[in-house]
């Protein structure tokens, strides 16, 4: 195997042996949901309901005409409670199904040009479920003037704690395998890699298997024209960072201020690879996915698919409940995820996990000055400077924070989980991207690329 290790890095306790084998469990329909209508990268949704209006479950509510956006469906069917410019909510009716897309179901790939599967994707509601959220239907749709030769299904999940894509590429490997070749086919790419961590050894094997399969299914001649193969790469965070994993796996460099398909590569996540494989072969939206509910003190941690919009108190209620008083809860990984104020957001559709903490789990901080012992700097996978740019952001010097390169921080949170002075490295340098994106201040370099690199 090729493998060339990427600048930085660190290897975090991983945490995953609560959910790491237990099966997806799907959770009942909630009594109401809470539908965002920014869960993307992109242009917001606009409201295309109103309140007490009669919806289905896959019926559009908010939607917009803008290219880099994506509709957002009513993930159960009801009565529509409440509707503003952020949020829609829908309290449930007994009745079930889901309205399917018009674009019908397709199994043979021949017959769906590339055009027709980006059109499938954007009608599905279908982005980037690794995190970054960034629409499918425009990230299959290169720049004019690049070929993306070689696609790359991540399977990494390197952030401690989830194991939702592990399950999913463990017991739906064949759809994954579906969805690739789909992107496959409207990409015209020539290769598929699908890259797993060698700490998940079971969904590599899987996914081997489903791709033997592939060859003897009627799935169009993208499969003999497309080479494909599973690779296993070294467990090291943050290994799922796009531009990291193209470096790894083909020695391709994305410069800064550049996008993958500029080097002929395109980085999408399992989890993506199934929703479009479900909108294809069965018509299906995207309102839900597999959700890691886990931590010290959640009763019953594991893997739950769950209707997008569900307030996570009721997911948590599902997952047995809490052993102690809740003192943390975090959606998506502690590495890059976001602490919530409490139990009353809902699951959306850049949710890979809900990680809940009580008092004992977490110890007191004590920061204390920078040493300028240069480990942040050591661990950076973008080669940056952290406790420089921290110490800009602490400063109020937007100007000069992104001049320094702000701007192409991963927010991986590598620099605050090494610093021994537990300095808030990270979030000082988050602040200062968002200042600089709110004052309009850009680097040169950054124009036309993304700010935030998770797997998509």
């Amino acid at each position: 195997m090729i493998w060339r290790p990427f600048r930085g890095g660190i290897k975090p306790k991983e945490f995953k042996e609560a959910t790491a084998t237990k099966p997806i469990v799907t959770v009942p329909l909630p009594p109401r949901v809470i539908l965002p209508l920014q869960q993307h990268l992109g242009e917001r949704a606009n409201p295309v309901v109103v309140r007490d209006e009669l919806v289905e479950a896959g019926q559009i509510i908010g939607n917009s005409a803008a290219f880099i956006s994506a509709p957002v469906h009513a993930s159960i069917s009801g009565t529509v409670t409440r509707v503003t410019a952020e949020v829609i909510e829908i309290a449930r009716r007994n009745r079930e199904g889901v309205r399917e897309l018009s674009t019908g179901k397709w199994e043979n790939l021949d017959k769906l040009p590339a055009d027709a599967i980006r059109c499938i994707a954007r009608k599905a509601g279908i982005v980037g479920l690794g995190g970054a959220t960034f629409p499918t239907a425009v990230k299959l749709t290169p720049p004019a003037g690049c070929w993306v030769n070689t696609l790359i299904i991540n399977g990494c999940e390197c952030e401690p704690y989830l194991t939702a894509d592990h399950r999913l590429m463990v017991e739906q490997s064949a759809e994954i395998v579906f969805g690739a070749y789909a992107m496959a086919q409207a990409l015209q790419a020539v290769r598929i890699i699908f890259a797993v961590e060698d700490n998940k050894p079971d969904a590599a094997k899987k996914l081997a298997e489903a791709l033997t399969a592939a060859q003897l299914r009627p799935y169009g001649a993208i499969i003999r024209n497309t080479t494909a193969e599973v690779r296993l790469v070294p467990s090291r965070y943050p290994q799922g960072a796009e531009k990291q994993l193209i470096w790894s796996l083909t020695g391709r460099v994305v410069p800064l201020g550049g996008l993958p398909a500029q080097v002929g590569v395109l980085v999408h996540n399992v989890a993506t690879a199934y929703a479009l494989a479900e909108a294809i072969r069965k018509a299906k939206p995207l309102i839900e996915r597999v959700v890691t509910v886990t931590g010290p003190i959640v009763n019953a941690p594991g893997n739950y698919l769950v209707r997008l919009g569900t307030p996570i108190r009721e997911l948590l209620a599902y997952a047995g409940g809490v052993k102690e008083p809740v003192k943390a809860i975090i959606l998506g990984g502690p590495m890059m995820g976001e602490a919530q104020v409490d139990d009353g957001a809902p699951v959306t559709k850049g949710t890979s996990g809900v990680l809940v903490f009580g008092e004992a789990d977490l110890a007191p901080v004590r920061q204390t000055r920078c040493i300028r012992c240069a480990r942040c700097v050591e661990v950076c996978p973008m080669g940056l400077e952290p406790l420089y740019l921290a110490r800009l952001a602490e400063k109020e010097l937007w100007s000069e924070a992104v001049q320094a390169g702000a701007a192409y921080c991963l927010e991986c949170g590598s620099c605050a989980y090494i610093c021994p002075a537990k300095r808030p490295v990270a979030e000082l340098i988050r602040r200062a991207k968002v200042k600089c994106q709110e004052g309009g201040i850009v680097d040169e370099r950054q124009a036309g690329s993304q700010s935030r690199t998770a797997s998509a």
